[in-house]
């Protein structure tokens, strides 16, 4: 049975304990309820949240979780089980999904599934892999320093967002909504931004690192490598046990960046598109 909640801080209630079995193979759906409960204003109109329930008592298990804020892709959580794929389809009928993300297997079963209701279309549009750290390695030295943006540098800070969001996601769709600098970091040299990152507690033991972003003119440096690392030590030492990250799986110099900060492969999440058939 899925169960909607209608209110952000009943479904976190309601589903936080199942999603941390797997903290860190969860970290998005746990820092999207995150993002809503911090967020003053309403949660917005179409948001989803729901959870597969072992049948249909109010204090049933949770068998599995899936939450979607507008216009982004359905997220699913680890594990969601193959045999609520159609229940949950049904519950979300009434949405235009432009996709879904989720770990491979789920996301693959959710879209099949979509496949077979709405004779549409899929296709992955990213290969995706979870990542996950307790300690930072020791990294060659790189000429810099890690400090926070400031409000000053806004401009700065939604331009190369935007820079970024073209290069390492440009199948998700572009939000509206300026990006907070709440978090959000450079790596400056002489005085000078050359790197970008984003450090935010996410979850209740974890920060999720993103939005890393080296303008081209400056890659090659190991800038990248020295913010990530930076940022992740200063969540760590704000009393953080993990951090989390995101990869192209196809960017090898990415993945390999991380493993070496101290960066373990968590899972792999895959992120498919859908398209309705001609005439729907």
């Amino acid at each position: 049975m899925v169960r909607r909640f209608p209110e952000v801080h009943a479904f976190s209630a309601g589903v936080s304990s199942f999603l941390l079995l797997h903290e860190a193979a969860n970290c998005l759906p746990l820092r999207i309820i995150s993002s809503l409960i911090s967020k003053p204003e309403p949660v917005p109109p179409d948001t989803y949240l729901a959870a597969l329930m072992a049948d249909t008592r109010s204090e049933a298990p949770v068998l599995g979780v899936a939450v979607r804020t507008p216009p982004h892709n359905l997220v699913l959580s680890s594990p969601f089980p193959a045999e609520g794929m159609d229940p949950l389809l049904a519950d979300t009928a009434e949405f235009s999904l432009p996709g879904v993300i989720g770990p491979l297997n789920e996301a693959e079963a959710f879209a099949a599934a979509w496949r077979e209701r709405t004779k549409g279309g899929t296709a992955v549009t990213m290969r995706l892999g979870v990542y996950a750290l307790e300690q930072v390695r020791s990294v060659a030295a790189v000429a810099g320093k890690l400090r926070p943006a400031v409000l000053e540098e806004n401009d700065l800070v939604q331009e190369w967002v935007r820079a970024f969001h073209a290069e390492a996601v440009p199948h998700s769709p572009v939000s509206t909504r300026p990006v907070e600098l709440n978090g959000f970091h450079f790596w400056e040299v002489g005085g000078v931004p050359v790197t970008s990152v984003c450090a935010l507690p996410s979850t209740p033991r974890g920060a999720v690192i993103n939005a890393v972003y080296t303008p081209p003119a400056m890659r090659r440096r190991g800038y990248a490598t020295a913010a990530v690392a930076a940022a992740s030590a200063l969540m760590l030492g704000q009393g953080r046990r993990f951090c989390f990250l995101f990869t192209d799986l196809a960017n090898p110099t990415s993945n390999s960046i991380y493993q070496r900060i101290g960066y373990h492969f968590v899972g792999e999440f895959s992120q498919i598109g859908f398209t309705l058939a001609v005439g729907d």
